[in-house]
């Protein structure tokens, strides 16, 4: 059995792979995680595939920890061309990890399909990748939570708590206008990147969406999208042994 793992700011996720088969994500705070958690929930592992955003000395106790119990890894980074994707950073490893992997993630599922890929958690960025897999780039805006959150640190006598909505609404108390805000400025993020791209004459066979935020944005937008929590799991995928 194979394991992927994606940490980020505050919670780990994971996924096993069964007979090439990716399995259900797992979920763990960052705070809970230590080699008797490692033992109890990761046992019968038989290679690592490693991203990490955030926290590199959690990273560095999953390597410790898969070297002790003889583990093979493997730590994937952003290159300039992996698996029919080409980055078009002029540096290409300043590019995330995780918009790398989600990009191989979507080339993978949707090979020679022009592309907008969402991901919508911490920050919400989005990517374009043509039919030929090139990378032609994108955008990134603080996450909806992260935008609610800015609001209430730098301002006086702003309290609440950011919140999912039904719909997008002119709000009736403070609470109400960052929430609307935060997710109306999701919104235009992404519909502005559409229109962009129309703009310039790209093809959108497909807008992509995952991250935490992703299944709400869906019901949000006005627009056809797939909403694909493994997307990053998918593109970590690649780097397995079997593949």
């Amino acid at each position: 059995m194979q394991l992927l793992i994606d940490i980020g700011n505050t919670r780990t996720k994971y996924c096993f792979v069964k007979s090439g088969e990716l399995c259900e994500i797992g979920y763990c705070d960052n705070t809970n995680i230590s080699e008797h958690w490692f033992k109890t929930h990761w046992q019968s592992v038989n290679q690592i595939i490693l991203a990490c955003v955030a926290n590199e000395h959690l990273a560095n106790l999953i390597v410790h920890w898969a070297e002790a119990n003889r583990i093979p890894m493997k730590r994937p980074c952003t290159e300039a061309e992996a698996f029919g994707v080409t980055n078009g950073y002029k540096k290409p490893t300043q590019l995330g990890v995780d918009r790398w992997l989600a990009m191989l993630g979507s080339q993978k599922l949707m090979p020679k399909q022009a592309c907008l890929i969402v991901d919508a958690g911490t920050a919400t960025t989005v990517d374009y990748l043509d039919r030929q897999g090139m990378h032609l780039g994108g955008w990134i805006l603080a996450g909806v939570d992260t935008l609610f959150s800015s609001i209430q640190l730098n301002t006086e006598n702003v309290l609440g708590q950011s919140a999912d909505i039904d719909s997008l609404a002119l709000g009736l108390s403070t609470n109400d206008n960052l929430a609307q805000a935060a997710w109306a400025a999701t919104l235009g993020l992404i519909t502005q990147a559409i229109n962009l791209l129309e703009k310039q004459l790209l093809p959108i066979d497909k807008v992509i969406i995952t991250g935490g935020n992703g299944k709400q944005l869906i019901k949000l937008l006005d627009i056809s999208a797939e909403y694909d929590s493994k997307l990053v799991f998918h593109g970590l995928s690649c780097f397995l042994d079997n593949q």
